[in-house]
């Protein structure tokens, strides 16, 4: 359970962790690919207290980097502007939630998805802009004992955003996609994982 803060102060409100399952977002990330799923997962992107060294969830952070480096460093001699865009689109398909069309990441940028993360359509971030929706428990128990808690991100539908931080990442210099859902870690080199993206860019 979270402390209290000295002297009893009220916490704001979002540095609370929730106390049950939000059960609508976990069917809506029952549709994605490439979800740990587990008790601790479940948790997690609902908001609440859960555990974040969970056998599971490690496995898939690591997956999540392995996968990064790809992405990050995929430049074959060979490529065109097309197969290149053609084939790092596969590669990050396998990486994240949900994916739209025409997605393209490059590094500095750092999503911190411990919450679901959504970026809407036509999105376009400049370098080095961070979201967060990780946060961490005030109880030193809790804290010891890796136990965390995250809140939910959405930004929207579109909209351009410059270097800075926002709630959530990946590492590179400039990302355009539409709706990105990350449901956990961070994605790119300097983010680590990312399991519940959903990109989703549709030219209009």
């Amino acid at each position: 359970m979270a402390a209290l803060p000295p002297n009893g102060a009220i916490k704001p409100t979002g540095l609370v962790p929730m106390e049950s399952k939000n059960q609508d977002l976990i069917n809506r990330v029952k549709q994605y690919e490439n979800i740990p799923w587990c008790e601790q997962y479940e948790r997690m992107i609902s908001g609440m207290l859960y555990d974040s060294t969970v056998e599971i969830l490690e496995v898939a952070r690591l997956r999540s980097r392995k996968i990064q480096k790809k992405y990050i460093d995929h430049l074959p001699d060979d490529a065109t502007p097309t197969s290149l865009g053609k084939e790092r689109e596969e590669i990050l398909r396998s990486h994240v939630g949900q994916l739209g069309k025409g997605c393209w990441i490059e590094a500095p940028l750092t999503i911190l998805d411990c919450g679901l993360v959504t970026i809407g359509h036509r999105v376009m971030f400049g370098p080095f802009v961070s979201i967060y929706a990780a946060t961490h428990e005030t109880e030193v128990a809790s804290r010891r004992d890796n136990i965390e808690f995250a809140r939910e991100r959405g930004y929207p539908p579109r909209g351009e955003h410059r270097g800075g931080m926002y709630g959530c990442g990946w590492e590179r210099g400039y990302e355009e996609c539409g709706a990105l859902e990350c449901g956990y870690g961070d994605a790119g080199k300097g983010c680590e994982e990312s399991y519940a993206c959903t990109a989703d860019r549709e030219l209009m």
